[in-house]
């Protein structure tokens, strides 16, 4: 941990926050992208709609037939893209808010900012680990280390240097 602190010691309490914001900036990047790959895919909700009506034959078959319309099938397909590409936005927007604050030292950014760091800089790493088969998940470890880097940086702000 000495090592660590001599080099959080050579930042400025300026570079620290820039290097917070971008870093922050970029995980939320990573995370946003995941998402869009994951949940954009119309194959996903085209395959659920077809398991869902599959069952619904067996309990409505009215409603079963609802289900397999094509028509039906594009507009649900289309709402959950764009509900995802809209929770996606709302995500960023947020985070801006708050790096925003951030930059202009507002302590609850401060305090937002912590805990984002500590939480994601532990958690991505370990979603990365838990299914190190899969390359999409496997982006998760360099943002995850970056972020950890700066949770532990936070403990050294307050004798940063000024500039």
């Amino acid at each position: 941990m000495l090592n660590l602190k001599r080099i959080y010691l050579q930042f400025s309490k300026k570079n620290f926050k820039f290097l917070n914001i971008s870093s922050c900036f970029i995980a939320d990047i990573f995370v946003a992208a995941y998402i869009y790959i994951l949940y954009t895919d119309p194959k996903l909700y085209e395959d659920y709609l077809s398991t869902t009506a599959k069952m619904m034959e067996q309990v409505d078959k009215a409603s079963a037939s609802m289900m397999k319309d094509p028509v039906f099938q594009k507009q649900i397909v289309d709402l959950m893209i764009q509900s995802a590409i809209t929770l996606i936005c709302i995500y960023l927007i947020i985070h801006l808010f708050i790096y925003l604050f951030r930059f202009y030292d507002k302590k609850f950014a401060d305090g937002y900012l912590k805990f984002y760091c500590w939480t994601a800089g532990v958690l991505m790493p370990i979603v990365a680990l838990w299914d190190f088969s899969n390359p999409l998940v496997l982006m998760f470890m360099i943002p995850g280390i970056i972020l950890l880097f700066n949770a532990f940086g936070f403990k050294y702000q307050r004798q940063m240097k000024e500039e």
